[in-house]
């Protein structure tokens, strides 16, 4: 029901000769991709993770259990640079 009156209204504002999406595309994809860049985590960590995976995909191997523990014991820094904070 939704969607329907979605599709309608933004075909009436295309027909009115409403610009539809982002006017400033240019000005924001910098900030998008910029952005995704900065939530990555560490080199450290990414590495730790493909390590991690690729024992997950060895045949009888299906649990996280090991990594969470690393992770909590070991602490690495967060993207800000702060320690994460455990529950």
């Amino acid at each position: 029901m939704i969607s329907k009156r979605t599709k309608n209204a933004l075909a009436k504002a295309k027909l009115k000769g409403t610009k539809l999406g982002n006017p400033r595309i240019e000005q924001a994809r910098p900030l998008a991709l910029a952005a995704l860049r900065v939530r990555r985590p560490a080199p450290e960590v990414m590495s730790l993770m493909r390590e991690w995976r690729a024992r997950q995909d060895a045949p009888g191997n299906h649990g996280r259990t090991e990594p969470a523990q690393y992770l909590s014991r070991a602490r690495p820094p967060v993207v800000r640079g702060q320690r994460a904070k455990l529950a």
